[in-house]
């Protein structure tokens, strides 16, 4: 699963955690993401 978005730190990290807890390969597409601050919060801490 690719995964991009424009809240990095609120809906695509949840979108992450949910599809790696139902056992989905993840991909964050570098430079496919953002939040408002625009820092980056990935790769998630685990």
């Amino acid at each position: 699963m690719n995964i991009t978005g424009s809240a990095t730190d609120f809906c695509v990290e949840s979108t992450v955690q949910s599809a790696r807890s139902k056992d989905y390969q993840v991909t964050v597409v570098k430079d496919g993401h953002t939040t408002m601050s625009g820092a980056p919060t990935f790769p998630p801490k685990h």
